[in-house]
């Protein structure tokens, strides 16, 4: 019964950890990006760099 609950608990773990990794990933890449757009839109950067650097982000 201990081992059974050991293994449910690290079960559970395991997909917690999968869940926040991936959220925080595409949580840094959102931010990143809305960063980049508003560089964009006030003139910091032109069409071509934004482009490249989006590209950049999402790889």
């Amino acid at each position: 019964m201990l081992i059974l609950i050991i293994l449910l608990l690290l079960v559970g773990y395991y997909f917690l950890r999968q869940k926040g990794s991936n959220s925080f990933s595409q949580t840094k890449t959102s931010n990143a990006e809305e960063i980049l757009k508003q560089r964009f839109v006030s003139g910091e950067i032109d069409e071509d760099t934004y482009n490249r650097m989006l590209k950049t982000i999402r790889s």
